[in-house]
């Protein structure tokens, strides 16, 4: 498929780029992906001059013993900003927890948004969330929903402040309440950043302790307790603009 879209679309009004960075812990909406542990991560992007992009994403992850330790998500949209500084987008995301072989966990979300300058808000949906462990987990499939607010706010001398709300919820989240397994649930976070030359530099205080049954995860697994999280990253080729 991404061969045919690169074709149609033309290489000489595309650009690939690619970035690289290590998090202290790789945090998933408010849940710790890799049990409170670093995690080395990197994306490859594929941009569209007209706004169509396609994006692999991968990241060590620690989601307990003999359950997959790297995520290898797929994605792709379409994103479009206007001269008055509104932007849209509109895409999905397929989350692969095992390559090359399949895992249980491996779902599929939609997502669709908007942005204004240094803020944005996106909504997700997923049909089937957690994949075939969800189902068996709750008896059936169920769906959920995931709601985010981002802003990035600029400072003088490459400086930035970073804020985010997320809230969880849906059928997915009222059967795992009906379990008392866990609930609807919002996370937030808040930090800032640094640009030094080729390299970012985020440093977040980020939330997700709403969520009670993870507050006390047996070994971080899944954890939701507040944390401080650092992140470094650069983007290549470096005369490119970010993704």
């Amino acid at each position: 498929m991404a061969a045919m879209l690169l074709a149609g679309a033309g290489i000489a009004h595309a650009q690939i780029i690619g970035t690289v960075a290590i998090v202290s812990d790789y945090n998933f909406r408010g849940i710790s992906q890799s049990a409170n542990d670093p995690a080395p991560q990197a994306n490859i992007d594929w941009l569209s001059r007209r706004g169509w992009y396609l994006g692999l994403f991968a990241s060590r992850i620690d989601l307990g013993h003999d359950l997959p330790r790297v995520e290898a998500d797929l994605y792709g949209g379409y994103h479009r900003t206007l001269a008055s500084g509104i932007g849209y987008e509109v895409g999905s995301i397929y989350y692969n927890y095992h390559l090359p072989a399949h895992s249980d966990f491996n779902y599929f979300e939609l997502y669709a948004g908007g942005s204004y300058r240094w803020a944005s808000a996106k909504l997700y949906y997923s049909p089937r969330f957690g994949g075939n462990a969800g189902t068996r987990m709750l008896g059936r499939s169920s769906s959920a929903y995931y709601f985010t607010s981002d802003a990035t706010y600029p400072l003088p001398r490459n400086f930035s402040l970073i804020g985010h709300f997320g809230y969880s919820f849906g059928e997915y989240w009222d059967r795992e309440r009906a379990l008392r397994a866990a609930r609807p649930y919002m996370d937030w976070a808040v930090g800032g950043g640094y640009l030094f030359r080729h390299v970012s530099l985020t440093l977040r205080w980020v939330d997700g302790s709403d969520l009670r049954e993870g507050r006390n995860a047996m070994q971080n697994i899944l954890s939701t307790r507040g944390r401080v999280i650092l992140g470094v990253s650069t983007t290549l080729p470096w005369n490119a603009p970010g993704p």
